[in-house]
């Protein structure tokens, strides 16, 4: 259980907030009760599930870079077997590019990559390799994820460590149907983040509606609101007309008044 005490958040500028990475809640199985961003006086419970082994990070909404990851222990590793001389050798990983990783600056692109780098291709193999001043003696370690400190899902078979320092490799296959996203980033440094480019299928073209199609019905809106001002005191915002409970099965529109 966490509470949010005396200068949490130093008059509401420090929300901490605990998730899976940067904006992620956790899983749905950590049962998580109470506000998910604490404030003075505010709770959180969560429980951790037996078998995750993922991040669980804590960090304040308004500024990422302070972040920090929680530690968990794990079960002990049972040793490995080692393989029987009748086990056929895997066989060798076709590499579709190699891109060598160096510098580590904090301009956009972050990183450089040798050769340059070209979108991804879906069902093709790549490789990273942690180069010449990769991390300027470990300040910016580079990370290949789906998000921040969150880890490409199973089908992308990756190959070699997670988290590149000089001299150490890793490979990814890009799956056939994947459409979501794919970032580098540096794990010291958060906002030294950019998505990789990832070439998909063209659409196919849009039937237009046929003439005989009716119109979708206009939406019924029970109550509008006028959302304005924005300050540090609760209730924060004002609403015009002044805020009323929701009812179950009404809509309600809102819309961004002056300030």
């Amino acid at each position: 259980a966490f509470k949010g005490g005396e200068r949490t958040v130093e008059g509401g500028r420090h929300p901490f907030a605990i998730g899976a990475a940067l904006f992620v809640d956790l899983p749905p199985e950590f049962d998580q009760v109470g506000t998910s961003i604490l404030t003075l006086g505010e709770w959180t419970t969560i429980t951790i599930p037996e078998e995750y082994t993922g991040p669980i990070i804590y960090y304040c909404t308004a500024h990422t870079f302070m972040m920090k990851p929680f530690l968990l222990l794990l079960p002990p590793t049972p040793p490995q077997m080692p393989l029987s001389p009748a086990t056929p050798p895997s066989p060798p990983i076709r590499i579709d590019a190699k891109y060598w990783v160096s510098g580590g600056e904090f301009g956009d692109p972050y990183y450089t990559f040798n050769p340059p780098l070209q979108p991804f291709e879906p069902g093709k193999t790549y490789a990273f390799k942690g180069g010449e001043r990769t991390v300027e003696g470990g300040r910016h370690p580079f990370a290949i994820g789906a998000a921040l400190f969150v880890d490409l899902p199973p089908e992308f078979d990756q190959v070699g460590t997670s988290i590149l320092t000089l001299g150490e490799w890793t490979t990814i296959t890009i799956p056939e149907e994947y459409t979501g996203p794919i970032i580098y980033y540096c794990t010291a440094h958060t906002f030294m983040m950019k998505p990789f480019l990832l070439l998909l299928p063209p659409t196919p073209p849009q039937m237009p509606l046929s003439p005989a199609t009716p119109p979708s019905p206009p939406i019924r809106i029970d109550a509008k609101y006028w959302v304005s001002g924005g300050e540090f005191g609760d209730p924060y915002y004002t609403f015009n007309p002044p805020l009323q409970p929701f009812e179950p099965g009404k809509t309600y529109a809102f819309k961004g008044g002056e300030r």
